[in-house]
């Protein structure tokens, strides 16, 4: 079978980098083409994260204590109030109430000497200040899944569609106080578990779903009433991710290493 290429043009193109790219990343022009430019294509590591998720059904009058701690007001507010330690409660709006737990790794510290008023006398790291979250449905006598994507942005307690983001983030208003990326801790919330009360961090490691749009996206329901969620979470600032800088396998497993060994001293 004959080339529609010349020999040589073959020959000068099979010892280009721009070949050498393509043949390592096992992938076609074609392909290539459609990449988005700003999508990291390099390895990554994965660290798995808890997710919880809590369904209120319409009608449910189960009452709840809301816990809001230091961060639940937006700039220029004062601090909500904390509830009466004997308060009735109300019920909560239906829907899917998700929450997640950072890796144990990042809610770790060691008490320090540190200037007054420093806001991280534990030196715990800074954790993820962004999330997106993927709603999966399989819609009743469909063919293809319903995929529904939003951004928490847990530095300033945003929630932004995905298709609208980052380009609406900055007329969305904010349901909590802005942080820092890198002041954003395990610590910062005004209490070592902040993280873990659903209501210290909506926008930030929790968000409710009211599944509102169902009827819409889905007018014959769907398959088994059930819906999944996809959570990931990454640092807007790649210096403030402790793996960003291990870029081989070697120097991967001597990071590993040096957080296991803090983690463990700690």
């Amino acid at each position: 079978m004959s080339s529609q290429f010349p020999p040589d043009a073959v020959k000068k193109a099979m010892i280009s980098p721009r070949w050498s790219g393509l043949v390592r990343l096992d992938t076609s022009v074609d392909a290539l083409a459609r990449w988005d430019p700003l999508l990291l294509r390099h390895s990554r590591v994965l660290v798995p994260v808890d997710v919880q998720a809590l369904y209120v059904a319409q009608g449910d009058t189960t009452p709840f204590v809301r816990l809001p701690l230091g961060l639940t007001t937006p700039d220029g507010q004062p601090p909500e109030n904390m509830p009466d330690p004997m308060a009735d409660g109300v019920k909560r709006e239906p829907g899917v109430y998700l929450q997640w737990a950072p890796p144990d790794a990042l809610l770790r510290g060691t008490l320090q000497s540190v200037p007054d008023a420093s806001s991280n006398r534990l030196g715990m790291p800074p954790l993820p200040d962004r999330w997106v979250v993927l709603r999966i449905l399989a819609p009743l006598h469909g063919t293809v899944p319903i995929v529904t994507g939003l951004v928490l942005e847990a530095d300033t307690a945003k929630m932004v569609p995905l298709d609208k983001w980052p380009a609406a983030s900055a007329a969305t208003p904010a349901s909590g106080k802005t942080i820092a990326k890198d002041q954003l801790t395990g610590a910062i919330g005004g209490s070592v578990n902040w993280t873990g009360i659903y209501d210290a961090g909506v926008n930030r490691f929790a968000f409710h779903d009211p599944l509102t749009d169902l009827p819409t996206l889905a007018p014959n329901g769907v398959v088994d009433d059930q819906a999944s969620y996809l959570v990931a979470g990454w640092w807007s600032d790649p210096k403030l991710d402790p793996l960003d800088a291990a870029e081989t396998a070697a120097s991967l497993a001597s990071t590993i290493s040096d957080v296991a060994c803090s983690s463990m001293s700690a």
